[in-house]
């Protein structure tokens, strides 16, 4: 049953990587953009997306399914996943009707209309479409002229493969637009149902992105590799009917012109012959378009907050102070607006009246500040105060920052209570001491005093590393709990072994856990006080991390995972002649026919290799290799021993298919092309330098994006090592991302360098605060003494508050001051617009209210019981 669960979910990650997201270059490709986070690693080329034939199932017999671009030089491969009702088992032949056609008659059929109807039930207008993509265009106009019919034998019985077999030997070298229908017998019945799709031919490729205020085209000879300059690029809005929008030019193989939120897409003409690329428009349906989101980009508001104290008494004065500023991208600036609002709520969210409401003026460094007495009747327990950018809040949940706070009754304590250890992180097998230590706040320990613990176990993974924050409870177990008495000297501590709670036996090498020491002292008048710390246990002194894992592999290919035994331990680096046990599984389903068009799917599994062995080379590294013989999907488990005794193990999964689309992915394309930063950080003043590997001399498109593009440059590379130097701006603040694009075969290839930082530390400002004695009596008047510099010292003008405060309070509650810093300054993931003349665009022709992906009510769903009832009909429970 385990075995199954973990089958079944790793096929469905498998299956949605697959159909939904293709891996890109460290970043994530959707479709219209690529997503880079600052964990991610460079990778070498990968692709951007393989074409795909969604053939839509629904009760109409004609069936659109939509744009699909190749290269003139490469083979059309149409992948066909076509469900039951569409095409039943037994089709010997199909028949296929090829057309030349017009850029028109492609814009003309993925125009849409749209309206806004209002939706009495819901009290809201919601936007409706309309479509013509579920007519069968008309074949005798001037826009289509047949060139070839045909009656194609389905052998084996694989209808994708034969498909584009046929198309492939027709359209061989032969440019332009075509339109293609595919006529399936209906089953059981002597009519045909009509698949039909527009092919575009091209021998040039456009790729598209986006700066703050332009739309960036490059576009790059399929056969030269190098860049052109097509001589025409026209950009069309299809939103109620086809419109010209602008026809912006090229030079050196680039092109730009303002960001048009209306533009679906553009066509490129090189050599009279055109090629097509999506922009908003990604796919459509009867009654549905898939617009992306395209403008300019919009500034963004920052903001901190923070109170003077986390915990209050009703009828307490709360001082709050904040600072807003407005990321353009390129560096902040003060917002266009004068004022915020400040709302405090007493149930700690947005709803309701709030117990507080004030419009607070902006100063010239975006800070603000204010007070506010809290009502004597109150609800006890947390309160939050939201920051509204403006006068006028749009939307409770509009805000930009907040800081919540405790309201309570309390007496304030006069002692502390601190939990500390002498590090953060261990591995099973090691000892751990919490220190716990006791003070008056007078200055005398808190002697012979009982405290109260609790020794808290929680899993979690070791790339997480939000454990660090002062009290961790996220999942917790109470594992060990007591009281013990601190000496004269106010100091305590408790020793334990991990190795006696660990119950992380079968999990993989990634996996831990943190434990937490909550220390709390009351005394005899009631008042307490409480501390807690965190460490975190590794599994072992190391872990595995596949250095070139691919989730698929094609049949008969060898395949070969290479996993890094890596530390956890600092100073401890030599894994090598490390003896690591192996074993390989296969699973796999087979078809068992019932009766006549009904079958039964059955689990199977076998081991291919049971505690085989491998030993680590000299660079701490593992190579497992073998070639899969059979169809399915496999699980590869590693295990070994560190020198503690640690069992460590962790578990990779592969699908492998005779026929994989994908076969040719990051590996197959790793020696094409790839960019890697010369150092992991720069700062401002200083040159980047990237060392650019490629297979052959080729043109290629250099850009450094982040919130958009920054910079992009076509370079003209030579085989083998290219040196690449740009400036460090201070806009790249505080990191950016690289990327080399360069069309190869049917498919854009994007070389990623991971995340490089750009030293934030010219942004640090260091407060000194100094008094004028150390010690004071009540009734002494404290003169303060307030210095602002930056890292090099020199002096600098701020916004600054002071608040005085009873440091006893902190004892009563956790502090709710964030990281200012971290606030404006810390690494930024990216998202770029981006797309590619072979993107396609997908079309699902159906019934309105069908859409893509979805089935008619008719559809026939085969039952545990061995008959098939209409999806209709399913009920819970079934």
């Amino acid at each position: 049953s385990n075995k199954k669960n973990i089958f079944l979910s790793a096929v469905f990650i498998f299956l949605f990587s697959l159909f939904s997201v293709v891996l890109a270059g460290g970043g994530y490709y959707f479709w219209g953009g690529i997503y880079n986070y600052p964990e991610k690693k460079a990778e070498t080329a990968s692709l951007s997306r393989n074409n795909k034939l969604y053939l839509s199932s629904s009760s109409l017999n004609y069936h659109f399914s939509g744009l699909f671009s190749y290269s003139i030089y490469e083979p059309i491969n149409i992948s066909a996943w076509v469900p039951s009702d569409l095409f039943p088992k037994g089709i010997d032949k199909f028949d296929l009707d090829i057309y030349t056609t017009s850029v028109d008659s492609i814009l003309k059929t993925f125009s849409y209309s749209k309206q806004k109807v209002f939706e009495k039930e819901y009290n809201y207008f919601k936007t409706e479409y309309k479509t013509d993509i579920a007519k069968r265009p008309n074949l005798n106009s001037s826009d289509y002229a047949l060139i070839k019919s045909l009656s194609v034998e389905n052998t084996k019985k694989r209808f994708g493969n034969v498909l584009s077999t046929a198309l492939t030997e027709e359209l061989s070298g032969k440019k332009g637009p075509y339109y293609v229908e595919v006529f399936i017998p209906e089953k059981d019945s002597s009519s045909k149902r009509i698949v039909s799709f527009y092919l575009l031919v091209s021998d040039f490729g456009v790729f598209t992105t986006t700066s703050d205020k332009n739309t960036i085209f490059w576009a790059q000879d399929f056969k030269s590799d190098k860049s052109v300059n097509p001589s025409r690029l026209v950009i069309y809005s299809l939103d109620g009917g086809v419109k010209r929008l602008e026809s912006p030019s090229f030079s050196n193989g680039l092109a730009e012109i303002p960001i048009n939120s209306q533009a679906d897409l553009a066509v490129a003409y090189y050599k009279n012959y055109p090629t097509l690329i999506p922009l908003r428009l990604s796919a459509i349906a009867t009654d549905y378009v898939d617009l992306i989101s395209l403008g300019p980009y919009s500034s963004r508001n920052t903001s901190f907050v923070f109170t003077d104290r986390p915990i209050y008494k009703p009828g307490d004065v709360l001082h709050y102070k904040g600072f807003i500023k407005e990321d353009t991208g390129f560096t902040y600036i003060l917002p266009k607006y004068k004022n915020v609002t400040i709302r405090i709520y007493a149930q700690g969210y947005p709803e309701g009246d709030p117990i507080y409401s004030k419009v607070v003026s902006i100063d010239d460094f975006g800070g603000f500040a204010g007070d506010f007495t809290l009502p004597k009747d109150i609800d006890l327990g947390r309160s939050s105060l939201f920051v509204y950018p403006g006068i006028n809040v749009d939307g409770l949940y509009s805000y930009v920052a907040s800081v919540p706070f405790e309201v309570e009754h309390y007496r304030k304590p006069q002692y502390s209570i601190s939990v500390s250890s002498e590090k953060n992180t261990y591995v099973l097998g090691d000892n751990i001491t919490f220190n716990i230590k006791g003070d008056y706040f007078s200055g005398h320990p808190l002697s012979q005093a009982k405290v109260s613990y609790k020794l808290y176990r929680s899993p979690w993974p070791s790339y997480d590393k939000s454990f660090v924050s002062p009290i961790f409870y996220y999942h917790n177990n109470i594992i060990k709990e007591g009281e013990l008495t601190l000496d004269k000297f106010g100091l305590g501590t408790l020793t334990f072994s991990p190795s006696d709670y660990n119950v992380a036996s079968g999990s993989t090498s990634m996996d831990g856990a943190v434990y937490t020491l909550e220390a709390s002292y009351v005394d005899q008048t009631g008042n307490p006080v409480l501390s807690a710390s965190n460490v975190y246990v590794h599994n072992g002194i190391f872990r595995f991390e596949a250095q070139n894992y691919r989730f698929s592999a094609t049949l008969n290919e060898p395949y070969t995972l290479s996993v890094l035994l890596k530390s956890n331990v600092k100073g401890i680096t030599d894994f090598s002649n490390k003896k690591v046990t192996y074993t390989i599984n296969r699973s796999w389903t087979e078809e068992k026919k019932i009766s006549e068009g009904k079958y039964k799917y059955i689990y199977r599994d076998e081991y291919i290799k049971d505690k085989a062995e491998v030993f680590s080379d000299a660079n701490n590294t593992v190579n497992i290799s073998f070639t899969p013989k059979l169809e399915g999907f496999y699980t590869i488990t590693l295990t070994s021993n560190d020198s503690k005794g640690n069992i460590i193990t962790d578990i990779y999964y592969v699908g492998v298919y005779k026929d994989y689309l994908y076969k040719k992915n990051k590996d197959d394309y790793s020696q094409e092309i790839s960019i890697t930063p010369e150092k992991k950080e720069y700062s401002p003043g200083e040159e980047m330098v990237f060392n650019i590997l490629s297979s052959k001399s080729r043109d290629v498109l250099l850009t450094l994006d982040r919130e958009f593009n920054f910079f992009r440059k076509v370079l003209s590379l030579k085989k083998g090592l290219n040196k690449v130097k740009l400036p460090v701006l201070d806009y790249y603040i505080p990191n950016i991302y690289a990327n080399v694009y360069t069309f190869y075969k049917n498919h854009l290839l994007q070389a990623f360098s991971g995340n490089i930082k750009i030293s934030s530390k010219t942004k640090k400002l260091n407060i000194i605060v100094t008094p004028d004695k150390e010690r004071y009596g009540p009734g002494d008047t404290v003169h303060l003494k307030l210095q602002v510099k930056d890292v090099l010292g020199t002096n600098k003008k701020a916004s600054l508050i002071v608040w005085v405060v009873d440091k006893s309070v902190f004892e009563l509650a956790s502090t709710n001051l964030g990281d200012i810093f971290d606030t404006f300054w810390k690494l930024k993931s990216s998202y770029i617009f981006a797309s590619h003349s072979l993107r396609g665009i997908e079309a699902y022709a159906g019934p309105p209210g069908i859409g893509g992906g979805c089935f008619s009510k008719d559809t026939k769903v085969l039952m545990g019981s061995g008959k098939e009832k209409p999806i209709k009909d399913v009920k819970v429970g079934d």
